[in-house]
């Protein structure tokens, strides 16, 4: 391309001036602006993500749950298939529980504090001793503490419900886990770009706040 001040062939016409304006492609700077747009996108709801299972735990939740007066949910457990094994679930919690004695027996601080959990959790009516004619038919899930340097908890007990019986079977493999319902980090701190001001809480006991059906309790 030439360009520039050139005599024009008409009569008594002035010398004009011409400017030209050249464009160049530049791929990496348009790889790095739709990275930058890219990153900033929030995905599609995860409705589209939903496997076969997911959607099975979906429908579970959506037909059988209800609420009581005061607004609570009630739920049943989403149960994949059938049966437990109720009598060996018995004594592997036996078994936890005599190593847990043994490590009470030990540790004073440790005693004291699992005391102080088990109590809160039966004052806030999240368990009841149950009767001795449903022993047979329960499942029987073995618990252990685990002592930590925190400020606010210094106890976290463990339930474990992954606890693996003889033909290889865990209550959380027998039951649907359901598709991940809190939104994506980078969806969250994106939309705090439309507030002035954001505020972060947290559920005190969230996950004991739903109650179970008593048919699965």
């Amino acid at each position: 391309m030439i360009s520039g001040p050139f005599p024009s062939s008409l009569p008594n016409a002035a010398v004009v001036t011409a400017q030209a304006c050249c464009c160049v492609p530049d791929q990496e700077l348009h790889d790095l602006v739709h990275s930058f747009w890219s990153a900033e996108q929030i995905s599609s709801s995860y409705q589209n993500k939903l496997s076969a299972e997911d959607k099975s735990c979906e429908v579970h939740f959506r037909t059988t749950n209800s609420h009581k007066a005061d607004g609570r949910y009630i739920v049943r457990l989403p149960f994949k298939s059938y049966p437990i094994r109720q009598a060996e679930s018995n004594s592997i919690a036996q078994k936890m529980l005599t190593r847990m004695q043994n490590r009470i027996t030990q540790n004073s601080t440790f005693k004291d504090l699992y005391v102080d959990f088990l109590k809160e959790y039966s004052g806030l009516g999240h368990m009841r001793k149950l009767n001795a004619d449903k022993v047979d038919q329960a499942y029987f899930v073995p618990h252990h503490g685990i002592l930590r340097d925190s400020i606010s908890t210094k106890l976290r007990v463990v339930f474990n419900a992954s606890q693996t019986l003889s033909d290889g079977s865990t209550l959380n493999q027998l039951l649907y886990a359901g598709p991940k319902l809190q939104g994506d980090l980078t969806g969250v701190l994106l939309l705090w770009h439309l507030y002035a001001y954001v505020f972060s809480s947290d559920v005190e006991k969230m996950y004991r706040q739903r109650e179970v059906q008593s048919d699965d309790q």
